[in-house]
């Protein structure tokens, strides 16, 4: 099965959208242009070149793969720690930074 198949079945149970329209919006100039807007933005290739799949960039400072985690089952695992650990960092930093100096 093609993925524009699948693409469109999903959708189409999911959201009750026809084929066609959807196929319509996902090809049209205007949805292809804000894409490259958002890798431009983003820096997309220039920050992350993928090398292998899958493959995650975390905070744009790790990057885990297959093989970093040694199983697709563990890739989320260790997103979900990456992330979690970022997040903890990122709020001890606004809490020190709140606080007034004495």
């Amino acid at each position: 099965m093609r993925s524009d198949d699948r693409l469109t079945t999903f959708f189409e149970e999911q959201v009750e959208i026809a084929p066609d329209e959807l196929l319509e919006v996902l090809y049209s100039e205007k949805v292809k242009d804000r894409i490259l807007a958002t890798h431009e933005d983003f820096d997309v290739v220039g920050r992350a070149s993928v090398a292998s799949t899958p493959q995650i960039v975390v905070d744009n400072r790790y990057v885990v793969t297959t093989r970093t985690a040694g199983s697709q089952a563990r890739i989320f695992q260790i997103v979900d720690f990456l992330v979690d650990s970022i997040r903890t960092e990122t709020e001890s930093s606004r809490t020190e930074q709140a606080e007034p100096a004495l």
